[in-house]
């Protein structure tokens, strides 16, 4: 299975250390030029840029997820029925290789299986939905932190890529979040433990992530833009908050109640 990562021409240093995760592990792979903001046209800036709008993106998140979208279209012009999408900041498990071989002969019924761990709790049912090997492959009930390493499907990637849910929100929240467009048409799965991590999110990495990431530079400035048009997002504010504290709590109780989900700890599968 190839997989796909995307990288800003201007990180060379994170080219040469993917490149070298890749060759260690014997991963075919292929680069995807990550696109910038001078890559997003006049009329994205004013469909999905306008931070007066309820869902909006800035210019450097677009080019983000127009770029997982750029993947999924390499990806397409191939006959592959599977694709890994990575970014370049990413560790790799030393399983992951062995994983995709058996995926591969074995695939299992799905269309995104997210295969990262931000090293935060997601809420999983009791049961997984298939297990392959010693992995458990768990329908999601959390969108995980972060959209960093997944594999695709060929209808998947068809799906995604035709849609505008990269293009309204954000690219880890429109992938994985349960109640979303994308998990309601699709099979979202997580991959337990998993199989890659961000850089920035390893236990022990004592470096401020706003500045060695570079989503977490554009997630403040997100902030920051969100915070002079406070009152002119007052209605979206108050929705969201209903929706948080309202929604959202009783949807919880009822899987928890119902369904037996309960938060679980995503190990990385470090050997």
């Amino acid at each position: 299975m190839l997989a796909y990562y995307i990288n800003l021409d201007r990180r060379p240093e994170r080219r040469a250390s993917m490149e070298a995760r890749f060759a260690a592990l014997g991963i075919e792979h292929m680069r995807i030029a990550a696109l910038t903001p001078a890559d997003v046209t006049e009329d994205q800036r004013q469909r999905y840029c306008n931070p007066l709008a309820y869902r909006w993106q800035t210019e450097g998140e677009l080019a983000c997820s127009l770029s997982h979208i750029a993947a999924m279209r390499a990806f397409l012009a191939t006959p592959a029925p599977f694709a890994v999408i990575l970014e370049d900041d990413t560790i790799l498990s030393p399983a992951l290789k062995p994983f995709l071989d058996r995926f591969q002969q074995q695939p299992p019924k799905v269309d995104v299986l997210r295969i990262e761990t931000d090293n935060s709790r997601l809420r999983l049912p009791p049961d997984p939905e298939t297990k392959l090997g010693e992995f458990s492959l768990f329908r999601l009930f959390d969108a995980g932190g972060g959209a960093a390493a997944y594999i695709v499907s060929r209808a998947g990637a068809e799906r995604i890529a035709s849609g505008e849910e990269l293009l309204i929100d954000l690219t880890d929240q429109a992938l994985f979040n349960p109640n979303g467009k994308i998990s309601r048409t699709l099979k979202v799965l997580q991959a337990v433990p998993a199989l890659a991590m961000q850089e920035d999110r390893a236990v022990g990495n004592t470096v401020d992530r706003v500045h060695t990431s570079d989503l977490q530079r554009l997630r403040h400035d997100r902030r920051k833009r969100d915070g002079h048009n406070f009152w002119r997002r007052a209605a979206f504010n108050f929705y969201d908050l209903v929706e948080r504290d309202v929604i959202r709590a009783a949807r919880k109780y009822w899987n928890k109640t119902v369904h037996g989900v309960a938060k679980h700890e995503i190990p990385f599968k470090a050997d």
